[in-house]
């Protein structure tokens, strides 16, 4: 009897699996057709808009269009690449181009600045993180493709490009901003602050910056310094092996650093720290603001996961994803897609995209009060600048008594910038004090928290956590 019983549950679900099977066999090949359906609906559509339109369309700025919307739909930073920006593209890499020193995002449906690189022409102009770019020349930006926003600020350097932004919800400004070809370094500026204190500014992650600001590092340490601030504030990002390389120069190894995760396997992947090249653990502060992004968000969350350093000023961007470029359809096509692979996770497992870092400190800054600090930060820069140039100069007049002069120049040639180019340079800066009347409160708050730090502990004062604890 029981066996009789079992058989007939066994039946019964057999029967019910049989059946569950083919109601979802039934939806996905329901969900197939409509999915078929809507492909069909694509050259209908072409064909109504081209028959019907009000003036004539060329299909291709149709077919372009719909590929823009289809990528343009998944998030902020994914795009249709055509041929005309891939070549951009090339440029970009191999060429020589004016432009203003900015990157830019798309949200809700505004050109956005991500962030200013410190010391280039938007970043003197005064344009900020979170500007939206409402019109550019006499051209009013609606909800306009990226690849055609960089076209536009784009061009020879020395002529001029005017923005109007929308700053907040009510605030719009006007800015003239003249185009540059800008070479700016990674570091530039590493000197001692008060009381032992040093201080290196960090403006992106280039392929050499680790080794930089390893030298930096220990050219510091030899002038005793006993606590870092590592200045992050406008840093937009750059190679993200080169932010991590930065992260591992302050965290002992074993720790993650960062971890990437996609939809394939190749995306999730953790990195880690190395022991070799890892720096004294001197107290440290990191400072951000809102134009913090992408690598300096790595480096940030990294420090702050790990119980490395304390975050003194505003929350960062929330650039926290990776694009890839892949390419679209035939080679001598050119054309191809950015797309969004994977995200950013902090060590503690928490996606920094459109989160950001929380910094422990929170510092606040007026609209007013930045573009002071800028202003004092870029005339130091060119003060700088100037001083390295009449170094230079002095060099060169005692290299001539010395030596014939040969048409090969060397490593370190005075060479003359070429027409729009500017170079900026402030490593090795002695330390000054701030000018009268000029106070930056979020480094002057990221001083006195070392200052504490050290009174109560000395270097030892901020533990790390356990590898891959959160």
């Amino acid at each position: 009897m029981r066996s009789k019983k079992l058989l007939w549950i066994i039946a019964v679900l057999v029967a019910a699996n049989l059946v569950l099977g083919m109601q979802v066999q039934k939806k996905l090949a329901e969900s197939e057709t409509k999915s078929l359906r809507l492909f069909e609906l694509i050259p209908e559509a072409e064909a109504i808009v081209r028959n019907n339109y009000v003036e004539d369309v060329e299909t291709q700025k149709l077919l372009y269009g719909a590929l823009r919307g289809m990528l343009n739909s998944l998030d902020l930073h994914s795009q249709f690449l055509s041929p005309e920006w891939v070549k951009n593209m090339e440029v970009e890499t191999t060429g020589t181009f004016g432009g203003l020193g900015i990157e830019i995002t798309k949200k809700q449906g505004f050109v956005t600045v991500v962030s200013p690189i410190v010391g280039t022409p938007a970043y003197r102009a005064g344009l900020m993180a979170g500007d939206r770019i409402v019109k550019i020349n006499d051209e009013i930006m609606r909800d306009p493709d990226l690849t055609d926003v960089v076209s536009k600020l784009r061009g020879e350097p020395g002529t001029k490009v005017t923005l109007t932004i929308l700053r907040g919800h009510a605030t719009i400004k006007t800015f003239t901003v003249t185009r540059a070809v800008i070479k700016v370094p990674s570091i530039v500026e590493a000197k001692i602050l008060e009381d032992s204190i040093g201080y290196v500014k960090v403006t992106q992650f280039q392929e050499r910056t680790a080794a930089d600001l390893h030298q930096s590092l220990a050219d510091l340490e030899g002038q005793g310094m006993d606590a870092l601030i590592l200045d992050l504030r406008d840093n937009p990002g750059g190679l993200l092996v080169s932010a991590v390389e930065v992260a591992d120069l302050f965290v002992p190894g074993g720790h993650v650093i960062v971890s990437t995760k996609g939809k394939q396997q190749a995306q999730n992947r953790k990195y880690m720290s190395k022991d070799p090249g890892t720096h004294p653990m001197c107290p440290m502060a990191v400072l951000i603001n809102g134009a913090s992004a992408s690598g300096s968000e790595i480096v940030a969350g990294a420090i702050k996961d790990l119980k490395r350093g304390v975050i003194v000023g505003e929350k960062s961007y929330g650039k926290g994803s990776v694009q890839t470029i892949l390419r679209l359809g035939k080679p001598d096509e050119q054309m191809a897609l950015r797309l969004t692979t994977a995200k950013y996770y902090t060590p503690s497992e928490v996606s920094i995209e459109d989160k950001g870092i929380e910094p422990h400190v929170v510092v606040k800054v007026t609209p007013e009060q930045e573009m002071e600090r800028r202003s004092q930060k870029y005339k130091e820069m060119q003060e700088a600048l100037e001083e390295k140039k009449q170094e230079k100069k002095e060099e060169k007049k005692e290299e001539k008594k010395e030596e014939t002069k040969t048409d090969k120049p060397s490593a370190e040639s005075d060479e003359p910038l070429g027409p729009g180019e500017e170079l900026i340079d402030l490593t090795g800066k002695p330390a000054e004090e701030e000018e009268e009347g000029f106070v930056d409160i979020q480094l002057r708050e990221a001083i006195r928290i070392l200052k504490a730090i050290k009174a109560i502990g000395g270097a030892q004062t901020i533990p790390l956590r356990a590898a891959g604890s959160p």
